[in-house]
């Protein structure tokens, strides 16, 4: 299910039910599906399309350590050996295998139907680019990547407050029993600290962050800026994990503010495309009006047009502001420009 449009109405024949003949609708709009199911109407049947397992062997937009607390010109001679070794040696089918798209030069990720399996073999495949000797070249308040190594139960206080207010309004679209298994309610790590926040934090005064992704890069900022000017809102574009956990759709952004007409907006999310940003944009702007200065950060952008649809973006650890920076890119290798440009963003 996915918030698709198609809709129609079929005939449902019950034949254990002494073949009971009436009419039904059909549908792929999840919207739709909690209106029919609110009006009277009953589930007759459901198809599940599951997407495989998936395991990041390197994503230059956002990356881990170790290689991540490397100099830019280490990690670029690690991706190329990484890119070659790839193209030398065949994946087999038990290994997994490598996810395609269309500009998603950042990344190269493994895919597969057992995650455990997927995790043992990137740990081989990089174990034979990656010298088990290397030292790190950076702190990692700077590390060129923000890992999700922090246990949110480590965090301030007043995070896990904000956290469990968000939860509390959150719980309120939620199946009763899906509450200890939505993923979007039981988040246990959040970001690691990063010279980043402080940056974001003087960008704009309100900060609207997007649901899923965006809980635990909101909670990490918050951990180190206490900042009381954050606001959730929830799109998805398609791919909704969390969509069986639901009762109603989560269509509002959260907590609810009067009088903000004229202060400025940031939206931060992690982007592929940057659609999603641009709906919440849209969202922002019906409730403020385009009297308010809104802000757009792609957080590490997977194509170049998400990079350049924003106003910033977050990109191997460093902040970039899009319109100084885009002249220097080209479409063939700018996933790898930006690492070297990341030298000289303070």
């Amino acid at each position: 299910m996915h918030m698709g449009n198609a809709m129609e109405r079929i005939k449902i024949i019950s034949r254990h039910h002494c073949w009971r003949t009436l009419k039904g609708t059909k549908t792929n709009n999840f919207q739709e599906y909690l209106n029919q199911i609110n009006n009277g109407c009953q589930l007759q049947e459901t198809i599940f399309h599951l997407r495989d397992a998936e395991e990041m062997l390197m994503d230059l937009s956002n990356l881990s350590s170790p290689v991540s607390r490397l100099s830019s010109t280490e990690i670029i001679h690690i991706w190329n050996e990484l890119v070659d070794y790839l193209n030398i040696n065949k994946l087999t089918s038990d290994m997994g295998n490598l996810v395609n798209g269309y500009g998603l030069d950042p990344e190269l990720a493994l895919y597969g139907t057992e995650l455990c399996e997927l995790k043992r073999n990137k740990e081989n495949i990089l174990s034979t680019i990656i010298n088990k000797g290397i030292t790190n070249k950076l702190e990692l308040i700077y590390s060129r990547g923000l890992d999700k190594s922090v246990k949110l139960k480590d965090a301030p206080q007043k995070t896990i407050d904000l956290y469990d207010e968000f939860r509390y309004e959150y719980s309120k679209s939620i199946n009763l029993f899906s509450l200890e298994t939505c993923p979007t309610l039981n988040i246990e790590n959040i970001y690691q600290d990063h010279y980043l926040w402080d940056k974001v934090f003087t960008i704009a005064k309100n900060k609207l962050f997007i649901i899923s992704g965006g809980i635990p890069l909101a909670l990490s900022y918050h951990a180190k800026t206490l900042d009381k000017n954050i606001y959730f809102c929830e799109i998805h574009r398609e791919n909704d994990s969390g969509l069986l956990h639901k009762r109603k759709l989560f269509n509002e952004i959260y907590p609810k503010f009067k009088g903000k007409e004229n202060e400025s907006w940031l939206i931060i999310d992690k982007s592929y495309t940057g659609g999603s940003i641009q709906l919440a944009y849209k969202m922002l702007v019906n409730l403020v009006g385009y009297k308010s200065r809104i802000y757009k950060i792609s957080f590490s952008p997977k194509t170049l047009g998400a990079f350049s649809s924003s106003d910033y973006a977050i990109y191997a650890g460093r902040l970039f502001d899009v319109k100084k920076t885009i002249a220097y890119l080209t479409a063939k290798d700018w996933h790898k420009k930006l690492i070297y440009l990341g030298d000289h963003v303070t």
